[in-house]
């Protein structure tokens, strides 16, 4: 078996075992990634373009450059997410006007599942009163 040559005196890199990739040097892929995202990043200038107004416009920047490979695209999209969209605010709870059926009620008629019964047209106003009562009728 052939050995490579030692290095030279002073020389702190281990030697060559062999074709391939040296200790140390990235492979090619990723070395295409950081080239497209160092110029997509040149291409956005964010030292003075439109990029450099908040964090999430150079986010935008980021995932809408066709340029840059999709995992940063996504994880730049992933990021801007909560930025673009409010969380909803949280309701207050109801205030408790009357009695649960008298809410339920009202309730069933806004939303149009329960008709509104008007009372019938031969009785008298005062049978009419008598009988919202007996209902629980406004």
């Amino acid at each position: 078996m052939i050995l490579p040559p030692p290095p030279p005196p002073g020389s702190d890199l281990p030697p060559r075992r062999g074709p391939g990739r040296p200790p140390g040097r990235k492979n090619n892929a990723t070395l295409m990634k950081e080239a497209a995202a160092r110029e997509a990043l040149a291409a956005i200038t964010p030292a003075s373009g439109p990029a450099s107004a908040s964090a999430l416009t150079l986010l935008q920047c980021l995932y809408r450059d066709d340029r840059l490979p999709l995992e940063v695209r996504m994880k730049a999209a992933a990021l801007a997410a909560p930025l673009e969209v409010p969380r909803p605010t949280p309701l207050p709870p109801p205030k408790d006007d009357g009695p649960l059926h008298e809410r339920l009620r009202d309730a069933l008629i806004r939303t149009g599942k329960l008709a509104v019964v008007a009372p019938p047209s031969g009785i008298s106003p005062e049978e009419a009163a008598e009988l919202r009562e007996m209902l629980a009728l406004p």
